[in-house]
């Protein structure tokens, strides 16, 4: 049980490092990006918002730039086991299309 807790605090303190993880961009066209932030299930959607904003300045410019949806959100599962238990933990993701101008 003490292997379990110990397992359990770990894997907690490491999902707290995933809020301090910046955007992701993925060119699908001239000037179009595809945005991707992430967190850990803590994580707020201002702060995804956030990141998704400063990786669009980033990429484009200041006021550069142009959203082309409302942002996909989702909360996929990810697993991890100990002893045949699922301990694993669920995270946010927000995604969006940006075009500069």
């Amino acid at each position: 049980m003490k292997n379990l807790t110990i397992l359990a605090s770990l894997i907690i303190m490491v999902s707290g490092c995933a809020q301090m993880v910046p955007a992701r961009s993925t060119e699908i066209g001239t000037g179009k990006y595809k945005l991707e932030a992430s967190g850990n299930a803590f994580a707020s959607i201002p702060s995804l918002i956030e990141k998704i904003d400063q990786k669009a300045i980033k990429l484009c410019g200041e006021g550069k730039y142009e959203y082309q949806d409302n942002g996909d959100f989702s909360t996929p599962h990810s697993p991890a086991y100990a002893n045949g238990v699922d301990i694993g933990s669920s995270y946010k993701v927000l995604t969006r299309v940006v075009t500069c101008k």
